[in-house]
């Protein structure tokens, strides 16, 4: 089952980053589903083969629709049109899953004196992945002042790979 509602899901979610609704989308798909489960009356009606799509969209219309997005009834809707609401619990799952994954994302400032190519930031990305076991987004940030190298500022974590501070610790070193 799961491989017929991934791809459901992860278009959602999808939808729901460019709007910036994910938390709201997975609400609001968690309430549908949750009121499916509890009521057999609406389940067999969603599931029944002899009533059309339209009626079935037009009801979801009257139930929802001062409660949900106009996004998440036309994913709905989208869904009916494929028969696929049967789905609708193992596409939450999916949904939820990837929201998961999303919020378990880091955000690293990579700070430079000129701006990194795709490819760098790529390099970076992949090995900062690795390294704590995470997705993370990278954000180049230019800062004339580090005169070379990079600094990458991950939260409280520093790494600082720039030519000032290692001249500022020859410095210290000297004096």
């Amino acid at each position: 089952m799961a491989a017929v509602s991934s791809p459901y899901a992860e278009a959602l979610f999808s939808v729901a980053r460019k709007a910036d609704k994910i938390e709201e989308f997975k609400n609001e798909l968690w309430m549908i589903c949750h009121i499916i489960k509890i009521d057999n009356k609406f389940r067999h009606f969603l599931d029944h083969p002899e009533i059309s799509r339209e009626t079935k969209k037009n009801v979801i219309m009257q139930s929802f629709s001062q409660k949900t997005s106009q996004e998440m009834l036309n994913f709905i809707f989208f869904v009916i049109d494929k028969n696929r609401q049967d789905s609708l619990k193992e596409i939450f799952r999916e949904y939820s899953n990837l929201y998961r994954k999303y919020k378990e994302q880091r955000f690293a400032k990579v700070y430079t004196v000129v701006p990194l190519t795709e490819e760098e930031k790529w390099d970076i990305k992949k090995k900062l992945d690795k390294l704590y076991n995470t997705h993370v987004i990278i954000e180049n940030i230019l800062e004339p002042d580090i005169i070379g190298g990079m600094m990458i500022r991950m939260g409280f974590q520093v790494i600082d790979g720039t030519i000032k501070s290692e001249l500022d610790r020859i410095k210290a070193t000297i004096t």
